[in-house]
């Protein structure tokens, strides 16, 4: 697509929007376009959206055997500050910060005391020391073993922040509403979550689920997590435009297609529009890390039968926020649209095209 060509798909998708809310969320995506800020694109999307229901499962499996106010923040500085207010959501409060600047130590960061690494190993045992750094988290991991810091008691956040997700993505857009007969396609099923949430939000009413996931270790727990529930259509295979086998890096939830080649791994991929058949099909749900659009193209014929609701992830690639939207309006003109963002980081932001 050249360059004209997405201008004026903007401008034409930002039309489209139904509400000031997902104007602003496209507005956000198309500055971080031109300035690169992650951190400005990060700090807009979340003050835009926190007026959800935000948990981390991680951090909060690790808090049901853990105290929830005796935390010392590891690294007194503007991430710890921000992650501070983060961790607030989930009702953690942090005591102290610690630090290895022997400047920072003994003085005061964001109303906190801060103490020493040694202090910390010798007096605070019984504390939960949070590790939150993007660069150094691994070194700081390290230096707390070292000084024999009890293990249990580290809370080391994989990605350097405490990443907060809303539970209630896909099904809590108003303008989505149940119909007398529903069918749901879950294109990247990972672990039956979505798949069930379809279920509870109908409650259990519908006539068919398809749900897609072509990692087989993810595929087999799907199969025995939903071996209660009828009418359901398991494929191991991921969602594209046509049916061949594609490379494929396995990497838990963020296992993906790829042109990698040194990934190893091949995965079957099928068109939406095969396996769907005459069957009708009401909600569409998209989460397959990059390959959205592809898979769309491959459900065109579905959608141009059924006009289903349709909510589609647009943020694996940095065009898809203006490249899917405007792909969905030439394929039903007549389709609504809106924006609604999950995340406290950039990642879980999902476009709604209704009638």
């Amino acid at each position: 697509m050249n360059s004209l060509e997405r201008i004026k798909d903007v401008e034409r998708v930002y039309e489209r929007l139904s509400d000031e809310e997902s104007r602003s969320l496209f507005v956000a995506r198309l500055d971080y376009l031109f300035d690169r800020n992650k951190d400005a694109l990060n700090s807009k999307l979340w003050g835009l959206s926190q007026d959800k229901e935000y948990t981390n499962r991680e951090i909060q499996n690790y808090y049901s055997t853990h105290n929830r106010n005796k935390n010392i923040y590891f690294g007194a500085e503007k991430l710890g500050k921000r992650n501070r207010e983060m961790l607030k959501k989930l009702d953690i409060s942090i005591e102290y910060y610690c630090d290895n600047d022997k400047s920072k130590v003994g003085k005061e960061y964001d109303g906190l005391n801060v103490l020493s690494i040694d202090d910390v190993c010798q007096n605070y045992r019984d504390y939960t020391v949070i590790i939150a750094s993007k660069r150094h988290r691994m070194e700081m991991y390290d230096q707390l073993i070292t000084e024999f810091f009890p293990i249990g008691n580290i809370l080391y956040l994989r990605h350097g922040e405490p990443e907060l997700y809303c539970e209630k993505q896909y099904f809590d857009f108003p303008e989505i509403k149940v119909k007398s007969n529903n069918s749901f396609v879950d294109a990247g099923g990972f672990d039956g979550a979505s798949t069930k949430d379809f279920i509870k939000w109908c409650d259990g009413n519908y006539d068919n689920i398809f749900c897609f996931e072509p990692n087989k270790n993810n595929y087999n727990n799907i199969i025995k997590s939903l071996s209660d529930c009828k009418n359901i259509n398991m494929i191991n295979a991921g969602t594209w435009s046509d049916s061949t086998k594609l490379r494929f890096s396995e990497k838990g939830p963020a296992s993906k297609i790829t042109d990698d080649l040194n990934a190893v791994e091949e995965i079957d991929v099928v068109s939406i529009d095969q396996i769907v058949k005459d069957n009708k099909v009401s909600f569409i749900k998209m989460d397959v890390e990059g390959a959205e659009m592809e898979s769309l193209i491959g459900a065109k014929n579905t959608i141009l039968r059924d006009k289903p609701d349709l909510a589609i992830c647009i943020y694996h690639k940095i065009f898809d926020f203006i490249d899917i939207p405007a792909y969905i309006l030439d394929i039903v003109p007549e389709y609504k649209l809106a924006i609604r963002h999950y995340a406290n980081n950039a990642t879980e932001s999902v476009l709604y095209a209704y009638l």
